[in-house]
């Protein structure tokens, strides 16, 4: 069988196999499924498409000229960072290899803070801090800092102290 358009009887929906592709549904709006050799591209009524080929699973959208990809990947962890001379107040974080060559965002929330100084009775932290200082799209990481400061019972100064931080990177 050699076919070109099939449509249906009301002519609201077509099949085309004209071309290097094969299109399904309703092609003058949204609402269609177009597969090649490459991708299989699911276009939404609200303008969005699915798209799944070498790069995964893909959903897109399209805000006043800004393209977000989604790609489906999610990641957690926990890092300590802060508090001493062997524990740097900032650290880089690979995530999954997955990852790598996508753009992705990371979320921090502090999970614990201490310190490793136990010279001082501790009687108040005094400040706490955690921030996603820079990202690697194409290595799929990203650098996180933190640190905290107590107040001692023995110091007029500052205790530094460490930060468990926890993240979660979505892609």
């Amino acid at each position: 069988i050699v076919a070109g358009v099939i449509r249906n009887k009301s002519g609201s929906l077509r099949m085309d196999l004209d071309d290097d592709s094969f299109r399904i549904g309703k092609f003058d709006s949204s609402d269609s499924v177009e597969h090649t050799n490459e991708y299989s591209k699911y276009k939404h009524s609200d303008g969005t498409y699915t798209q799944i080929g070498v790069n995964g699973l893909e959903r897109r959208r399209y805000d006043s000229n800004y393209i977000k990809d989604y790609h489906y990947l999610t990641a957690a962890g926990t890092v300590r960072v802060g508090g001493g001379i062997n524990v740097p107040d900032e650290m880089t974080v690979y995530l999954p290899s997955d990852f790598a060559g996508k753009s992705f965002e990371v979320f921090l929330s502090i999970a614990m803070t201490g310190t490793y100084d136990t010279y001082y009775t501790l009687i108040g932290l005094t400040g706490i801090r955690c921030a996603v200082t820079g990202k690697d799209f194409e290595k799929g990481s990203f650098k996180v800092r933190g640190n905290s400061t107590f107040s001692a019972k023995e110091t007029f100064g500052a205790v530094h102290g460490y930060v468990d931080i926890t993240y979660i990177a979505i892609a």
